[in-house]
C-alpha cells in the first residue's frame, strides 16, 4: 500500500469512528472497503474479516441474504434504496435488529456508499413488550364479566366499551360506539351504581353489578 492511499484510509477510518452507529464504506460492487469500530462491536467481526467482502457473504447475514442481494442490485443500477430493517445474529450469538440507511459518497475519487446500521434491538424489544401488554389488556377487557366503559376524560363521551357493558345497556358494542356523540358518562353518574347508569343510558333496568 502506498503512503498516500494509507493516509486516505487512515483519515477516512478516523472519520467513520466519529459515527456512533455501525458504519461501512462500500464500493459500487457492494464490497466493503472500510468499517468503523462500532460495526466491529455490533457484528463481532474485525475489519480484517470484513474488508473485501459483500455483507451477505458474512455468515451472520445469511438469513437476510435475499434482501441484501436485492438491494445491492438496485444500488448497482443507480436506484435509490429506501431505509430497511435487517435481523441477524452476531458472531457471539446475540440476535440483533438494525435499521439500514445508505448515502452515496466519493471515496478515493470513486463512487461509493456510506452504509449506516443503526441498532434498534432494544427499541424492538420494548415495542414487543408493549404489544404483548396491549394484547393482554384487550383480552382482559373483552373477557371481563363486569361492564367497562372507557370515556374521554374531558368530554365524558364513551370511546370504548366491552361486551359486558354493551349487554348492560342492551346495545351492541359497535352500535353503541357508532353513536358516541349521543352517549355520555356525565359527572353526576360517577356517584351512581351501574343499574342507575343503565337506566339513564338506555331506560333498561338492571341489578347486581356495581361500578368498579
Amino acid at each position: 500500500m502506498n503512503k498516500k492511499k494509507y493516509v486516505i484510509e487512515e483519515m477516512t477510518t478516523n472519520l467513520l469512528d466519529l459515527i456512533p452507529d455501525a458504519a461501512a464504506l462500500v464500493d459500487k460492487k457492494g464490497r466493503i472497503k472500510l468499517v468503523n469500530h462500532a460495526l466491529e462491536e455490533t457484528s463481532g467481526f474485525s475489519q480484517t474479516e470484513t474488508v473485501g467482502k459483500i455483507f451477505f457473504e458474512l455468515d451472520i447475514f445469511s438469513e437476510s441474504k435475499e434482501m441484501l442481494i436485492k438491494n445491492l442490485a438496485k444500488r448497482m443500477q443507480g436506484l435509490t434504496v429506501d431505509h430497511y430493517e435487517l435481523n441477524f445474529t452476531d458472531k457471539m450469538g446475540k440476535s440483533r435488529c438494525v435499521e439500514v440507511k445508505g448515502k452515496k459518497v466519493i471515496y478515493a475519487k470513486k463512487p461509493a456508499d456510506l452504509v449506516i446500521l443503526h441498532d434498534i434491538t432494544e427499541r424492538k424489544r420494548i415495542e414487543q413488550k408493549i404489544n404483548e401488554s396491549e394484547e393482554k389488556y384487550r383480552r382482559l377487557f373483552e373477557e371481563s364479566g363486569e361492564a367497562i366503559f372507557v370515556a374521554d376524560a374531558e368530554t365524558g363521551i364513551i370511546v370504548d366499551c366491552n361486551p359486558a357493558a354493551s349487554e348492560l345497556v342492551a346495545e351492541k358494542s359497535k352500535n353503541l360506539l357508532a353513536n358516541i356523540n349521543q352517549l355520555y358518562i356525565l359527572p353526576g353518574w360517577l356517584k351512581m351504581d351501574l343499574p342507575e347508569i343503565s337506566k339513564k343510558a338506555s331506560g333498561t333496568r338492571r341489578s347486581g353489578l356495581k361500578r368498579r
